[in-house]
């Protein structure tokens, strides 16, 4: 085969500058010596024989003269297959992030590190890249020391009406250990506050110490203005009148201060990632159902980042085996 018939029509056709450089070489090297073409070109000589000899030994193919991947083919601490396939469909099915993953996949036995899991995702395009720049702090975090010293009370608003009536959550969320009892009503009310307080004391095996709120009608009414009338006191809140009855501190934020109430805050983020989102309910007694068998989960089987990744029972047992102050 005459190679110089196959290469020569490529110097002016070809397209690809790299390529038809170096067919100049290998014509300029078979008239002048390799020498000579490779000085008068700015070539070294390795260059020349490199891509020659990958050029004769494919029969004169022109395609391997392209630039080929240098990543090698394994590497003994390449990821398995199967552990990228189970990383990515439990993201797949629960957009945890890479520490929860890490988690949630040691529980079945299978050790990932947090890195790799990290690594796994990107290449997946599962995750973006990291933010450039760190977002503003939300101020200094605490922590109560015993289940019941701080209890975090709030109302979410369920994200979708059912047959045009708005239905409300209410969270009743311990401080130290996270566990909570919600319920689905469909009133926004002093009475319907103090009821699920009273049912989630009653669920919990420690007495409540302190509750606190924020500045909502159905917990206080002391920012109504018909409350701030000269010369009339506030009327007494049904809540409040609870709280004094079995010797509960009920504490009110300042107004805006949000920050304060960021563990029941967060605890609502994840009802609305992690259940609203997933389906909208049409029938109030099934959404009902269905939220409290998500918050026994949440209970019991999700992992909490804030409490060492374990969830708030498990966090609970733990604090009332130390012997905690308070139990009823």
């Amino acid at each position: 085969m005459d190679w110089l018939k196959v290469v020569k029509p490529q110097l002016r056709y070809n397209r690809d500058l790299e390529v038809r450089r170096k067919i100049e070489l290998f014509v300029s090297a078979h008239k002048e010596g390799v020498a000579a073409a490779c000085r008068r070109l700015g070539r070294k000589r390795g260059f020349y024989y490199f891509w020659w000899n990958r050029f004769l030994a494919s029969g004169y193919r022109l395609e391997s003269l392209q630039p080929r991947s240098r990543k090698p083919h394994g590497h003994r601490r390449q990821v398995a297959a199967s552990t990228v396939e189970a990383i990515v469909r439990l993201r797949k099915k629960t957009a945890m992030g890479r520490y929860r993953l890490h988690h949630e996949l040691a529980l079945t036995g299978l050790v990932v590190p947090v890195s790799t899991i990290g690594k796994v995702l990107r290449r997946e395009g599962l995750i973006g890249p990291p933010p450039r720049k760190k977002g503003k702090k939300s101020g200094r975090r605490f922590e109560m020391a015993e289940p019941g010293d701080m209890i975090q009370m709030d109302v979410k608003y369920v994200p979708w009406r059912i047959a045009g009536q708005r239905y409300y959550q209410y969270t009743v969320l311990d401080d130290c250990t996270r566990w909570r009892y919600t319920e689905i009503r469909a009133d926004l009310s002093g009475t319907d506050a103090r009821d699920v307080l009273e049912a989630a004391q009653a669920r919990f095996p420690v007495a409540f110490r302190k509750v606190q709120t924020d500045n909502g009608v159905e917990f206080t009414y002391r920012l109504v203005s018909e409350a701030r009338v000269v010369d009339r006191e506030p009327k007494p809140h049904p809540f409040d009148i609870w709280c004094d009855r079995h010797n509960i501190a009920h504490r009110c934020i300042p107004p805006g201060a949000k920050t304060q109430q960021g563990k029941v805050e967060r605890s609502h983020r994840m009802d609305q990632e992690e259940f609203y989102n997933l389906k909208e309910y049409r029938d109030p007694e099934q959404l009902k159902l269905e939220h409290a068998r998500w918050n026994r989960h949440y209970n019991a089987r999700r992992l909490h980042g804030g409490i060492g990744f374990i969830p708030p029972i498990k966090r609970l047992e733990q604090k009332l085996s130390t012997g905690c102050t308070g139990s009823m």
